[in-house]
């Protein structure tokens, strides 16, 4: 069923839930937001216009000759302003009905066919001759998600031919939220992204965008994930590991990290490993493995380990890598800050001909086995 709400951010002009049932009350609020489109106005467009059917070769020629005027050197904000607030958040003059349905919510907005058709997906929508949905359908397939009918959207006070006189589907992906689509709309109608968002707000933002292939939207809510991400706020990006744009980031973030462990009494690490410890510790358990396990070592310790193993081929010892043991050192960390006696990793020591791994269990010494191997 279809209920309204409202707010003052980004357009809430109509909230559709499973839970409650439209009223009266709030279908006759929305109805003094939008002004009837019937076609009656006795307005007289402005001169030089003429509709296209009744327009003589003479008058177009007219039409044509007009001068063309001066570029506008004046600031567009106020133009912009009065597209947003009055055209986007309060629907005013709306002649589109954009329904959206995601797994996380349902609303419809009152948009304006002329500013959405700046997105090539909305516009092909327009132009459609059938109402189909698009965007990116979440996994669950759109089977649950809850389009409304005409019947639906007369209940909230849109009438088709007086209230609208077209509609857009678009169903969205799981990580879509109403804040971000708000956002992604106002960027359609003045052209503004925020710059900084928290990562919950800029994995949504991005998921939106990407839906609708809004490719300026999509960088700057990737730009905004790179800049926050730290260790401090690596807690707030674990829920989004999986997901696309997150991802890659983390795993690179958390890479550089570990090659940049320094050895005891060396030069400073970038980032210590007593913050480094907590952070690998939160991490799901096959993210770590595969993060201990397979981050090659360092290019620069790695070949003092090359050197390291020919000292040492005379006598047919190990061979002793620096990084491999600062490796072996943090994993030890990690698993005891996990505490789970079944979790195990693998670090890799030497290179070359003669190397080496050794099974890590837990942080107990007596535990440590040594598994020396040829040609890892």
């Amino acid at each position: 069923m279809l209920t309204t709400s409202s707010a003052p951010a980004p357009p809430t002009t109509a909230l559709m839930s499973s839970s409650a049932s439209a009223s009266p009350a709030s279908s006759a609020s929305l109805s003094p937001m939008l002004p009837a489109l019937s076609g009656t106005s006795s307005m007289a467009p402005p001169p030089g216009f003429l509709p296209k059917s009744s327009t003589t070769a003479y008058q177009q020629q007219q039409i044509m000759a007009i001068p063309t005027p001066s570029p506008v050197t004046t600031t567009l904000a106020p133009l912009a302003d009065q597209l947003y607030l009055n055209g986007l958040v309060r629907g005013a003059w709306a002649d589109t009905l954009l329904c959206v349905a995601a797994p996380t919510f349902a609303k419809v907005y009152p948009v304006h066919a002329l500013m959405v058709s700046r997105v090539a997906a909305l516009a092909a929508a327009l132009s459609s001759t059938t109402v189909a949905p698009i965007g990116v359908a979440p996994a669950s397939g759109v089977a649950n998600l809850a389009l409304p009918d005409d019947a639906a959207l007369e209940a909230l006070g849109f009438v088709r031919g007086r209230d609208f006189l077209r509609r857009i589907d678009l169903v969205l992906p799981e990580l879509a939220s109403d804040d971000a689509l708000g956002l992604v709309l106002s960027y359609i109608y003045r052209d503004e992204v925020p710059q900084s968002m928290s990562p919950a707000l800029a994995v949504s933002v991005h998921a939106v965008a990407s839906a609708l292939a809004i490719t300026p939207v999509m960088q700057t809510a990737l730009h905004c994930l790179a800049s926050s991400l730290s260790l401090s706020t690596l807690p707030q990006y674990l829920p989004y590991l999986t997901a696309a744009p997150v991802a890659p980031l983390l795993s690179r973030f958390l890479a550089s990290a570990l090659t940049s462990l320094a050895p005891v009494g060396g030069a400073a690490a970038p980032i210590a490993v007593d913050d480094l410890v907590p952070a690998f510790a939160a991490l799901p358990w096959l993210a770590l493995k595969q993060l201990i396990e397979q981050t090659p070592l360092t290019a620069a310790v790695e070949s003092s380990s090359e050197a390291s193993a020919a000292s040492n081929a005379a006598t047919a010892m190990p061979p002793v890598s620096m990084a491999g043991h600062l490796r072996f050192d943090f994993a030890k960390r990690v698993l005891a800050a996990r505490g789970n006696p079944d979790e195990n990793v693998v670090v890799t020591i030497g290179k070359g001909p003669v190397s080496g791994v050794v099974l890590v269990l837990r942080s107990d010494r007596r535990l440590k086995k040594k598994v020396w191997k040829a040609d890892l």
